[in-house]
């Protein structure tokens, strides 16, 4: 069985004219199951490591919360988020899996929103 992660980065809801957020990026991963489970396990190795062998319950990972070392980061350095992050995409990028991303523009999602046609990608 193939799996499908979509997620999306820029949601400002329905304010297309918010000038903090201009860009919508949807990114989605192709993987079968079986590389799914080895992935997790690393990805857990890592925050296994992080967080000293104690996870937190309900550890989830937004990179907004890494970046601004807030929530399960709040009390990590500068340099250790880096660190976190480096790590990370040294992990995504031993891997052979199918990424796709879309960048959209808030004012094309805006006049695409207005006109009830939903969002449709170039």
């Amino acid at each position: 069985m193939v799996l499908v992660y979509v997620d999306e980065s820029g949601d400002t809801g329905t304010n297309f004219n918010d000038l903090e957020q201009p860009v919508f990026v949807l990114g989605a991963m192709m993987i079968t199951q079986e590389k799914w489970k080895e992935l997790e396990k690393r990805f857990q190795g890592v925050f296994y490591e992080v967080f000293k062998g104690k996870v937190p319950d309900n550890f989830e990972l937004h990179t907004m919360d890494l970046v601004s070392r807030r929530k399960f980061f709040s009390g990590f350095s500068l340099e250790s988020t880096i660190k976190i992050r480096d790590e990370l995409f040294k992990l995504i990028e031993s891997t052979s899996y199918r990424f796709f991303t879309e960048r959209l523009t808030n004012d094309v999602i805006g006049i695409t929103a207005r006109r009830g046609l939903g969002v449709v990608s170039r």
